[in-house]
């Protein structure tokens, strides 16, 4: 069975953060980084999900028709000071994807 890529994702720090965690970020959860490693507590996110048709080059990635069906979901992580830290948008193929979301920001 050949294997079947279910997202694509994108993401964005803010800060020179991005520099020193870019290469280590697969490794660890974002936000237990952020806290463990620069004492940085995301307080809140904010996610919006829609329905999405991908454009050629998401198509392609995917591994499906251009138009199928898909969601996108942006996510904008705050501080406990209110700034902004992360904004991500990724996008799932809808033939595969169920979602459960429940999220909970406690400090290490």
């Amino acid at each position: 069975m050949a294997s079947k890529c279910l997202l694509f994702p994108n993401l964005f720090a803010t800060g020179m953060m991005y520099l020193s965690i870019k290469f280590i970020i697969h490794l660890f959860p974002l936000y237990k980084l952020l806290q463990t490693q620069y004492d940085l507590h995301v307080s809140k996110t904010i996610e919006n999900l829609e329905l999405y048709q991908p454009d050629e080059e998401i198509a392609k990635k995917l591994q499906i028709p251009v138009g199928s069906p898909c969601f996108s979901l942006d996510t904008h992580a705050y501080l406990e000071d209110g700034s902004i830290i992360e904004y991500s948008k990724t996008i799932f193929r809808g033939d595969l994807t169920h979602f459960i979301i429940e999220r909970n920001y406690n400090r290490v």
